[in-house]
Order: structure tokens, then sequence, then C-alpha cells
């Protein structure tokens, strides 16, 4: 609600209300850091060209991390099915950590970088907070 100073009494205050248009498009995700222009916060340097040059189990697991991560929360549970799998892991999620794209927070569970992986807007900051505390 705003509040109204400087009218007087003769004013005449006229209220519109205007629906928002919506553009129809599809479904979709969004990945941050890509952009040529600067916001409040800064996003993942270069995402793309990072994904890019990941090996390819790095890239593997990131796929995978994404297709299965929470939008509420951006986490992923991933469990490995064979002593292969569970050394294949072990060496892609190593690389994804350093690239500052995934934290484990326990066992089998992960987080992407919000900064990366944008999650639901509104829970932005939250999940910021918590990335940054991991």
């Amino acid at each position: 609600m705003r509040i109204l100073t400087d009218v007087d009494y003769e004013d005449v205050v006229t209220v519109t209300k205007q629906k928002r248009k919506r553009n129809n498009v599809p479904a979709y995700d969004c990945f941050g850091g890509n952009m040529d222009y600067s916001t409040k916060i800064k996003g993942y340097p270069d995402l793309y060209k990072t994904i890019q040059q990941m090996s390819k189990q790095t890239a593997w697991l990131w796929w995978e991390l994404v297709k299965r991560r929470n939008r509420q929360t951006n986490e992923s549970k991933y469990t490995a099915v064979s002593a292969t799998d569970k050394r294949r892991l072990t060496i892609a999620y190593k690389e994804l950590h350093k690239l500052n794209l995934v934290k484990r927070i326990q066992r089998q569970h992960y987080m992407i970088n919000p900064k990366a992986y944008l999650p639901n807007f509104d829970k932005m900051e939250i999940l910021l907070e918590k990335w940054s505390n991991l």
C-alpha cells in the first residue's frame, strides 16, 4: 500500500489497474554468469567456457546433477551403482568442486552453485547464503 503525500483537498487522484503482459514461452531453466552486463550479484565467471573445457566424466556428472536437482534447494542426489561408477564419480566431483560448481552436503547429496545454475528466483538469497556457508 502506498500513502499519498502532498495531496490537496481539491486534487483528484486516479488509480488505474493494468494486467502485466506475459509472454508465452516454453518452460526453461537459467544458467548464470554468461551475460555482458553486471548486476547486484556477480554471476559465475564464463560458465559456458568452463563447461566446454570439462573432461567427459566431469561433464557427465554436471548434467546428471542438473537433471536431478531440486529447483527449490539446488540440491541433487546421486548414488554410485558400481565400483567403476564410484571411481568415476569421485574424479568428476573433485573437478566440479575445484571449479566451484558443486559442493557435497552429505554422502551422495550435492549442492549446485546457485550462481551457475539458478534456483527458483525467490530462493536465490537463501541459497547463496547456504552455499557460502558450506
